[in-house]
């Protein structure tokens, strides 16, 4: 999930946090392979499912996104 999303929509409104999650979305989609399976679960809660991913993998694709996140 996005972190800090609730005070994003509460501080700005709606259409910026559209925003968010729209450039979030686009950010994921460059993620993975074409086996990778990217979807919104709710709100600002997303998924990423890699198969057969160890999880070694899986953590340094998930720092990887959290760093992309912290530099846009």
């Amino acid at each position: 999930d996005l972190d800090h999303f609730k005070a994003v929509n509460d501080a700005h409104g709606h259409a910026v946090g559209d925003a968010v999650i729209a450039a979030f979305s686009r950010l994921l989609r460059g993620t993975g392979d074409e086996a990778t399976i990217i979807g919104r679960t709710g709100g600002e809660e997303f998924a990423i499912l890699v198969p057969a991913c160890a999880a070694a993998v899986a953590r340094l694709l998930a720092e990887g996104l959290r760093a992309a996140l912290s530099e846009g």
